[in-house]
């Protein structure tokens, strides 16, 4: 299993993109077919509405 760690991600970059970030990371947890990438956990401390 892997684990990634985010700190404030909404500070490095456009407010129009934290969506798009934040379903990747999901789709990225969520994908159990792949070997290779064994991210199964996200830690994300963040101030952004968006994410929370």
């Amino acid at each position: 299993s892997g684990l990634l760690c985010f700190e404030e991600p909404e500070n490095g970059i456009h407010p129009f993109r934290i969506s798009t970030m934040a379903s990747l990371l999901k789709d990225l947890t969520n994908d159990f077919t792949d070997e290779e990438l064994p991210l199964r956990q996200v830690i994300v401390n963040t101030h952004s509405p968006i994410l929370v």
